[in-house]
């Protein structure tokens, strides 16, 4: 096991170190669950962001979703997030922190395929977001197939695969994302989720490539 983590980190920040990008980028931060009643669960995320080469701040986030399980094979979740971002321009509008907003929501569905351990899931979302300093927004449909594997009491892989179609009268597929990762269990109520991201553009004049390294601590109310 240990082996398995090691060589799966040292190929990640490899990777992402010796590949020809544009940028390498770190996510990191905590998210909180609580359990509301049974099938209903709030959950709080805060996310900040590095980009150019892991050297410089980009922004960070917070976010609120309500999560309801209709029923065994079937969750609706609605969520807002706030992105507080440095000072700067976009298309010659000056920016200020707090000037990014995002509403989205999801419906999602997995089961597992038979006794092998191996978990199938697929989401879509739909998401809004838009610039408060401006009149850019934009409007996305996103569909992700995630795939993973109970591999022990400590530590189960997962990888996924996301689809970004920009609408907005545009209608054209504008994103993918390649998502390797390794959900950790610290106790029934801590779970650790490092991964490694692979995302390209495409359909715009100069597409953007990020390798990005993530961590996550999530921790469970009853």
């Amino acid at each position: 096991m240990r082996k398995l983590i090691l060589i799966f980190l040292v190929l990640s920040v490899t990777h992402a170190l010796n590949a020809q990008t544009k940028d390498v980028q770190l996510w990191a931060g905590p998210s909180l669950k609580y359990n509301i009643l049974k099938k209903l669960r709030l959950d709080f995320e805060q996310q900040v962001r590095f980009n150019q080469n892991i050297s410089n701040y980009e922004f960070t986030y917070s976010e609120f979703s309500l999560k309801y399980e209709v029923f065994k094979y079937l969750d609706v979740k609605t969520s807002f997030r706030q992105s507080f971002m440095p000072a700067g321009t976009l298309n010659g509008t000056a920016l200020s922190d707090n000037d990014r907003s995002r509403f989205s929501l999801d419906a999602s569905t997995s089961d597992k395929v038979f006794k092998t351990g191996i978990k199938v899931g697929y989401r879509i979302r739909y998401q809004n977001s838009w610039e408060n300093n401006s009149n850019v927004s934009s409007n996305y449909i996103r569909n992700k197939l995630e795939l993973e594997y109970n591999l022990s009491k400590l530590v189960d892989p997962y990888f996924n695969y996301e689809s970004f179609y920009r609408l907005n009268k545009l209608n054209q597929f504008r994103q993918d994302r390649y998502t390797l990762g390794l959900t950790w269990r610290v106790n029934k109520k801590i779970d650790i989720d490092s991964f490694y991201r692979f995302q390209k553009e495409k359909n715009v004049k100069h597409p953007e490539t990020d390798y990005i390294i993530g961590i996550g601590v999530s921790y469970e109310f009853n």
